[in-house]
């Protein structure tokens, strides 16, 4: 059985800077994603 991931896990959060037209990852919105994605999941176990 193969296990369910959440997309919004996997697609990293990213910012554009349009003067140096880069991607960089956001890490705080990527790990609020995170913690609230556990959140849920430990909720629906308790």
């Amino acid at each position: 059985m193969a296990a369910r991931i959440d997309l919004q896990l996997v697609m990293p959060r990213t910012i554009r800077i349009p003067e140096e037209d880069e991607e960089l990852e956001n890490f705080v919105v990527s790990d609020n994603c995170i913690f609230q994605w556990l959140e849920q999941k430990l909720a629906r176990t308790s």
